[in-house]
Protein backbone atom coordinates (compact mmCIF):
# COMPACT_ATOMS: atom_id res chain seq x y z
CA UNK A 1 0.00 0.00 0.00
CA UNK A 2 1.53 3.32 -1.05
CA UNK A 3 1.06 6.42 0.99
CA UNK A 4 1.69 10.11 1.30
CA UNK A 5 3.30 11.60 4.41
CA UNK A 6 2.61 14.98 6.02
CA UNK A 7 4.37 16.75 8.88
CA UNK A 8 2.84 19.88 10.40
CA UNK A 9 4.62 22.26 12.82
CA UNK A 10 6.98 19.56 14.12
CA UNK A 11 9.41 20.56 16.88
CA UNK A 12 11.97 18.41 18.68
CA UNK A 13 14.36 19.38 21.48
CA UNK A 14 17.08 17.36 23.23
CA UNK A 15 18.46 18.73 26.51
CA UNK A 16 17.43 22.30 25.60
CA UNK A 17 19.00 22.00 22.14
CA UNK A 18 16.37 22.48 19.42
CA UNK A 19 16.95 19.84 16.76
CA UNK A 20 13.86 20.47 14.60
CA UNK A 21 12.11 23.82 14.30
CA UNK A 22 8.55 24.14 13.06
CA UNK A 23 8.95 21.61 10.24
CA UNK A 24 6.20 21.48 7.62
CA UNK A 25 6.64 18.83 4.94
CA UNK A 26 4.54 16.99 2.36
CA UNK A 27 5.97 13.82 0.81
CA UNK A 28 4.04 12.48 -2.19
CA UNK A 29 2.95 8.90 -2.59
CA UNK A 30 5.33 6.39 -4.13
CA UNK A 31 8.35 8.70 -4.46
CA UNK A 32 11.99 8.24 -3.49
CA UNK A 33 12.77 11.17 -1.19
CA UNK A 34 16.21 12.24 0.06
CA UNK A 35 16.62 14.06 3.36
CA UNK A 36 19.84 15.90 2.56
CA UNK A 37 21.89 18.05 4.88
CA UNK A 38 25.17 18.38 6.79
CA UNK A 39 25.92 16.44 9.96
CA UNK A 40 23.83 17.68 12.87
CA UNK A 41 21.20 19.27 10.65
CA UNK A 42 18.33 17.20 12.10
CA UNK A 43 17.69 14.87 9.18
CA UNK A 44 18.13 11.61 11.15
CA UNK A 45 15.85 12.91 13.91
CA UNK A 46 13.28 13.70 11.25
CA UNK A 47 13.56 10.14 9.91
CA UNK A 48 13.18 8.68 13.40
CA UNK A 49 10.04 10.75 13.94
CA UNK A 50 8.63 9.38 10.68
CA UNK A 51 9.48 5.87 11.86
CA UNK A 52 7.87 6.35 15.28
CA UNK A 53 11.19 5.84 17.08
CA UNK A 54 10.96 9.43 18.36
CA UNK A 55 7.91 11.49 19.35
CA UNK A 56 7.92 15.21 18.49
CA UNK A 57 7.53 17.70 21.34
CA UNK A 58 4.97 19.53 19.24
CA UNK A 59 3.37 18.97 15.86
CA UNK A 60 1.60 16.25 13.91
CA UNK A 61 2.67 13.34 11.70
CA UNK A 62 0.08 12.09 9.22
CA UNK A 63 0.17 8.95 7.08
CA UNK A 64 -2.43 9.30 4.33
CA UNK A 65 -4.30 11.79 6.50
CA UNK A 66 -4.24 9.50 9.57
CA UNK A 67 -2.63 10.96 12.71
CA UNK A 68 0.19 8.58 13.72
CA UNK A 69 2.19 11.07 15.81
CA UNK A 70 2.24 8.87 18.92
CA UNK A 71 1.88 5.47 17.33
CA UNK A 72 4.83 3.01 17.40
CA UNK A 73 6.61 1.68 14.27
CA UNK A 74 4.72 -1.64 14.38
CA UNK A 75 1.35 0.12 14.16
CA UNK A 76 2.60 2.53 11.49
CA UNK A 77 4.01 -0.37 9.47
CA UNK A 78 7.20 1.55 8.83
CA UNK A 79 10.11 -0.48 7.48
CA UNK A 80 13.42 0.88 8.78
CA UNK A 81 16.95 0.09 7.54
CA UNK A 82 19.71 1.39 9.77
CA UNK A 83 23.17 2.56 8.72
CA UNK A 84 24.86 -0.42 10.43
CA UNK A 85 22.25 -2.91 9.12
CA UNK A 86 21.60 -4.41 12.63
CA UNK A 87 21.53 -7.98 11.28
CA UNK A 88 21.48 -10.88 13.74
CA UNK A 89 24.92 -12.47 13.47
CA UNK A 90 23.78 -15.85 14.79
CA UNK A 91 20.97 -16.13 12.22
CA UNK A 92 21.19 -17.13 8.57
CA UNK A 93 20.12 -14.78 5.80
CA UNK A 94 16.81 -16.64 5.57
CA UNK A 95 16.14 -16.35 9.30
CA UNK A 96 17.11 -12.66 9.38
CA UNK A 97 14.57 -11.87 6.67
CA UNK A 98 11.89 -14.07 8.26
CA UNK A 99 12.39 -12.66 11.77
CA UNK A 100 9.81 -9.85 11.55
CA UNK A 101 7.15 -12.27 10.33
CA UNK A 102 7.85 -14.94 12.94
CA UNK A 103 7.48 -12.53 15.88
CA UNK A 104 4.08 -11.24 14.79
CA UNK A 105 1.16 -12.06 17.12
CA UNK A 106 -0.20 -15.53 16.46
CA UNK A 107 -3.52 -14.28 15.05
CA UNK A 108 -1.81 -12.29 12.28
CA UNK A 109 1.33 -14.40 11.85
CA UNK A 110 1.56 -16.10 8.41
CA UNK A 111 1.79 -19.88 8.23
CA UNK A 112 5.25 -21.45 7.92
CA UNK A 113 4.86 -22.17 4.22
CA UNK A 114 3.68 -18.60 3.61
CA UNK A 115 6.75 -17.23 5.39
CA UNK A 116 8.98 -19.54 3.35
CA UNK A 117 7.38 -18.40 0.09
CA UNK A 118 7.64 -14.72 1.00
CA UNK A 119 11.28 -14.92 2.08
CA UNK A 120 12.29 -16.73 -1.11
CA UNK A 121 10.44 -14.14 -3.19
CA UNK A 122 12.33 -11.36 -1.39
CA UNK A 123 15.65 -13.17 -1.87
CA UNK A 124 14.91 -13.17 -5.58
CA UNK A 125 13.95 -9.49 -5.55
CA UNK A 126 17.16 -8.41 -3.81
CA UNK A 127 19.29 -10.73 -5.96
CA UNK A 128 20.42 -13.05 -3.17
CA UNK A 129 19.16 -16.40 -4.44
CA UNK A 130 21.40 -19.14 -3.07
CA UNK A 131 22.55 -17.06 -0.08
CA UNK A 132 19.76 -18.08 2.30
CA UNK A 133 21.98 -20.42 4.39
CA UNK A 134 24.85 -17.98 4.83
CA UNK A 135 25.49 -15.85 7.89
CA UNK A 136 26.02 -12.06 7.84
CA UNK A 137 29.77 -12.49 8.45
CA UNK A 138 29.97 -14.41 5.17
CA UNK A 139 28.49 -11.55 3.14
CA UNK A 140 29.91 -8.39 1.62
CA UNK A 141 28.72 -4.99 2.84
CA UNK A 142 26.46 -4.57 -0.17
CA UNK A 143 24.93 -8.01 0.36
CA UNK A 144 24.31 -7.28 4.05
CA UNK A 145 22.57 -4.06 3.08
CA UNK A 146 20.25 -5.95 0.74
CA UNK A 147 19.44 -8.48 3.49
CA UNK A 148 18.52 -5.59 5.80
CA UNK A 149 16.32 -4.14 3.06
CA UNK A 150 14.59 -7.49 2.46
CA UNK A 151 13.97 -7.86 6.21
CA UNK A 152 12.34 -4.41 6.31
CA UNK A 153 10.14 -5.30 3.31
CA UNK A 154 9.06 -8.68 4.71
CA UNK A 155 6.40 -7.13 6.94
CA UNK A 156 4.76 -5.25 4.02
CA UNK A 157 5.58 -1.73 5.24
CA UNK A 158 3.52 1.23 4.10
CA UNK A 159 6.68 3.36 4.05
CA UNK A 160 10.38 2.47 3.78
CA UNK A 161 12.88 4.54 5.79
CA UNK A 162 16.65 4.28 5.22
CA UNK A 163 19.22 5.96 7.50
CA UNK A 164 22.37 6.68 5.44
CA UNK A 165 22.06 3.25 3.81
CA UNK A 166 25.29 3.42 1.81
CA UNK A 167 27.61 5.23 4.23
CA UNK A 168 29.54 2.10 5.29
CA UNK A 169 30.25 0.94 1.72
CA UNK A 170 33.18 1.70 -0.54
CA UNK A 171 32.67 4.09 -3.44
CA UNK A 172 32.14 1.56 -6.24
CA UNK A 173 29.72 -0.63 -4.26
CA UNK A 174 27.87 2.49 -3.10
CA UNK A 175 27.40 3.62 -6.69
CA UNK A 176 26.12 0.23 -7.83
CA UNK A 177 23.81 -0.26 -4.85
CA UNK A 178 22.19 3.16 -4.95
CA UNK A 179 21.27 2.72 -8.62
CA UNK A 180 19.94 -0.73 -7.83
CA UNK A 181 17.84 0.83 -5.06
CA UNK A 182 16.52 3.41 -7.53
CA UNK A 183 15.32 0.68 -9.91
CA UNK A 184 14.06 -1.50 -7.04
CA UNK A 185 12.01 1.34 -5.55
CA UNK A 186 10.44 2.12 -8.91
CA UNK A 187 9.49 -1.54 -9.29
CA UNK A 188 7.86 -1.65 -5.85
CA UNK A 189 6.35 1.84 -5.98
CA UNK A 190 6.64 2.20 -2.20
CA UNK A 191 7.11 5.62 -0.61
CA UNK A 192 10.77 5.65 0.42
CA UNK A 193 12.71 8.21 2.46
CA UNK A 194 16.48 8.03 2.87
CA UNK A 195 18.88 10.16 4.87
CA UNK A 196 22.15 11.25 3.27
CA UNK A 197 24.76 13.97 3.48
CA UNK A 198 26.06 13.06 0.01
CA UNK A 199 24.78 15.60 -2.54
CA UNK A 200 25.78 13.47 -5.53
CA UNK A 201 23.89 10.50 -4.09
CA UNK A 202 20.72 12.53 -3.59
CA UNK A 203 20.94 14.14 -7.04
CA UNK A 204 21.55 10.75 -8.68
CA UNK A 205 18.58 8.76 -7.44
CA UNK A 206 15.99 10.90 -5.60
CA UNK A 207 12.68 12.04 -7.10
CA UNK A 208 12.47 14.74 -4.44
CA UNK A 209 15.15 16.34 -2.27
CA UNK A 210 14.46 17.91 1.13
CA UNK A 211 17.39 20.14 2.11
CA UNK A 212 17.70 20.32 5.90
CA UNK A 213 19.91 22.75 7.83
CA UNK A 214 19.98 23.58 11.55
CA UNK A 215 16.65 21.89 12.12
CA UNK A 216 14.84 23.76 9.36
CA UNK A 217 13.71 22.87 5.85
CA UNK A 218 15.65 25.13 3.48
CA UNK A 219 14.07 23.90 0.24
CA UNK A 220 12.05 21.03 -1.21
CA UNK A 221 12.15 20.20 -4.91
CA UNK A 222 13.31 17.88 -7.67
CA UNK A 223 17.07 17.53 -8.18
CA UNK A 224 16.95 19.92 -11.15
CA UNK A 225 14.90 22.50 -9.22
CA UNK A 226 17.25 22.38 -6.24
CA UNK A 227 20.33 22.78 -8.44
CA UNK A 228 19.06 25.29 -10.98
CA UNK A 229 16.84 27.41 -8.70
CA UNK A 230 18.29 27.27 -5.17
CA UNK A 231 16.17 29.10 -2.61
CA UNK A 232 19.06 30.71 -0.77
CA UNK A 233 22.83 30.89 -0.39
CA UNK A 234 23.05 27.79 1.80
CA UNK A 235 21.36 25.59 -0.82
CA UNK A 236 23.51 27.05 -3.62
CA UNK A 237 26.71 26.26 -1.73
CA UNK A 238 25.61 22.89 -0.38
CA UNK A 239 24.34 21.50 -3.69
CA UNK A 240 27.21 21.28 -6.14
CA UNK A 241 30.42 23.25 -6.33
CA UNK A 242 30.41 27.04 -6.25
CA UNK A 243 32.58 30.13 -6.34
CA UNK A 244 31.65 32.83 -3.82
CA UNK A 245 32.58 36.50 -4.22
CA UNK A 246 31.69 38.92 -1.37
CA UNK A 247 30.50 42.05 -3.17
CA UNK A 248 31.74 44.33 -0.40
CA UNK A 249 35.31 43.08 -0.85
CA UNK A 250 37.88 44.92 -2.97
CA UNK A 251 37.56 42.36 -5.77
CA UNK A 252 33.77 42.42 -5.38
CA UNK A 253 33.74 46.19 -5.91
CA UNK A 254 35.97 45.75 -8.97
CA UNK A 255 33.60 43.08 -10.32
CA UNK A 256 30.58 45.36 -9.87
CA UNK A 257 32.35 48.12 -11.78
CA UNK A 258 33.81 46.04 -14.62
CA UNK A 259 32.14 42.63 -14.95
CA UNK A 260 28.47 43.15 -14.13
CA UNK A 261 27.76 46.79 -13.27
CA UNK A 262 24.02 46.32 -13.90
CA UNK A 263 23.85 44.43 -10.62
CA UNK A 264 24.43 47.66 -8.69
CA UNK A 265 20.90 48.78 -9.54
CA UNK A 266 19.43 45.65 -7.96
CA UNK A 267 21.30 45.27 -4.68
CA UNK A 268 21.16 47.16 -1.43
CA UNK A 269 24.44 48.42 -0.02
CA UNK A 270 22.99 47.79 3.44
CA UNK A 271 23.21 44.02 2.93
CA UNK A 272 26.52 42.12 2.79
CA UNK A 273 25.65 40.35 -0.46
CA UNK A 274 27.69 37.72 -2.26
CA UNK A 275 27.83 36.66 -5.90
CA UNK A 276 27.73 32.92 -6.58
CA UNK A 277 29.02 31.32 -9.78
CA UNK A 278 29.08 27.64 -10.71
CA UNK A 279 32.45 26.34 -12.01
CA UNK A 280 30.79 25.17 -15.25
CA UNK A 281 29.48 28.73 -15.80
CA UNK A 282 33.03 30.09 -16.14
CA UNK A 283 34.57 30.20 -19.61
CA UNK A 284 38.36 30.02 -19.83
CA UNK A 285 40.34 31.82 -22.54
CA UNK A 286 43.99 32.30 -23.35
CA UNK A 287 43.48 35.97 -24.21
CA UNK A 288 41.00 38.65 -23.28
CA UNK A 289 38.23 38.28 -25.89
CA UNK A 290 35.91 40.72 -24.11
CA UNK A 291 36.40 43.56 -21.68
CA UNK A 292 34.35 41.77 -19.03
CA UNK A 293 36.95 39.17 -18.09
CA UNK A 294 39.05 38.38 -15.02
CA UNK A 295 42.77 37.87 -15.42
CA UNK A 296 43.95 34.89 -13.36
CA UNK A 297 46.83 32.47 -12.92
CA UNK A 298 46.33 28.68 -12.98
CA UNK A 299 47.31 27.16 -9.62
CA UNK A 300 46.20 23.56 -10.09
CA UNK A 301 44.80 21.29 -12.79
CA UNK A 302 42.49 18.40 -11.81
CA UNK A 303 41.44 15.97 -14.58
CA UNK A 304 38.09 14.49 -13.58
CA UNK A 305 36.78 12.06 -16.18
CA UNK A 306 35.34 13.96 -19.14
CA UNK A 307 35.89 17.25 -17.28
CA UNK A 308 38.92 19.17 -16.10
CA UNK A 309 38.83 21.48 -13.08
CA UNK A 310 41.14 24.47 -13.09
CA UNK A 311 41.87 26.21 -9.79
CA UNK A 312 42.95 29.77 -10.53
CA UNK A 313 43.76 32.89 -8.55
CA UNK A 314 43.35 36.48 -9.68
CA UNK A 315 46.47 38.43 -10.50
CA UNK A 316 46.09 40.43 -7.28
CA UNK A 317 46.03 37.13 -5.42
CA UNK A 318 42.88 37.82 -3.40
CA UNK A 319 40.19 35.69 -5.05
CA UNK A 320 40.37 32.04 -6.01
CA UNK A 321 38.14 30.79 -8.86
CA UNK A 322 37.43 27.20 -9.80
CA UNK A 323 36.45 26.64 -13.42
CA UNK A 324 35.19 23.42 -14.98
CA UNK A 325 35.77 22.80 -18.68
CA UNK A 326 35.50 19.84 -21.04
CA UNK A 327 38.58 17.76 -21.72
CA UNK A 328 38.44 18.79 -25.39
CA UNK A 329 38.45 22.45 -24.37
CA UNK A 330 41.34 21.82 -21.98
CA UNK A 331 43.39 20.10 -24.67
CA UNK A 332 42.69 22.97 -27.07
CA UNK A 333 43.79 25.57 -24.50
CA UNK A 334 46.89 23.59 -23.48
CA UNK A 335 47.02 25.35 -20.12
CA UNK A 336 49.27 24.28 -17.29
CA UNK A 337 50.13 25.40 -13.78
CA UNK A 338 51.47 28.95 -13.78
CA UNK A 339 49.80 30.02 -17.04
CA UNK A 340 47.76 33.21 -17.29
CA UNK A 341 44.13 32.83 -18.39
CA UNK A 342 41.05 35.04 -18.67
CA UNK A 343 37.76 34.06 -17.05
CA UNK A 344 34.33 35.07 -18.33
CA UNK A 345 31.11 34.41 -16.40
CA UNK A 346 28.03 33.04 -18.13
CA UNK A 347 25.76 33.17 -15.10
CA UNK A 348 25.83 35.03 -11.78
CA UNK A 349 23.48 34.68 -8.81
CA UNK A 350 23.41 37.15 -5.92
CA UNK A 351 22.04 36.33 -2.46
CA UNK A 352 21.54 38.37 0.65
CA UNK A 353 22.14 36.37 3.83
CA UNK A 354 19.35 38.29 5.58
CA UNK A 355 16.61 37.82 2.98
CA UNK A 356 15.43 34.99 0.78
CA UNK A 357 15.61 37.22 -2.28
CA UNK A 358 17.48 35.89 -5.30
CA UNK A 359 18.83 37.84 -8.23
CA UNK A 360 20.18 35.93 -11.24
CA UNK A 361 21.90 37.21 -14.32
CA UNK A 362 22.80 35.27 -17.46
CA UNK A 363 25.34 36.50 -19.98
CA UNK A 364 23.78 37.28 -23.38
CA UNK A 365 26.44 35.95 -25.81
CA UNK A 366 25.11 38.10 -28.66
CA UNK A 367 24.89 41.43 -26.87
CA UNK A 368 27.84 40.54 -24.64
CA UNK A 369 26.05 41.83 -21.56
CA UNK A 370 24.11 40.46 -18.63
CA UNK A 371 20.41 40.04 -19.28
CA UNK A 372 17.74 41.56 -17.05
CA UNK A 373 17.71 39.79 -13.72
CA UNK A 374 15.21 37.09 -12.83
CA UNK A 375 14.00 37.91 -9.36
CA UNK A 376 12.98 35.28 -6.84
Amino acid sequence: MDMGVTLRSVWKTYKRATVLQNVDLDLPTGKLVALLGPSGSGKTTLLRILAGLEVPDRGTVLFDGEDVTRRPPRVRRAGVVFQQYALFGHMTVFDNIAFGLRVLPRKVRPLAWEIDTKVRDLLHKVRLNGFESRYPSQLSGGQQQRVALARALAVDPRILLLDEPFAALDAQVRLELRRWLRDFQRELGITTVFVTHDQEEAMDIADLIVVVNQGKIEQVGSPSEIYERPANAFVFEFIGRSNVLPLDSREGEWALDHLFPAIRDWISSADPMCAYIRPHDIEVHRRRDRGAAVKAVVERVHPHGALVRLVTRTAAGEQRWEAEISRDRYEALKVKTGDTVYLEFRSVTVFSPHREVVHSWTLDPVREELQQPQRG
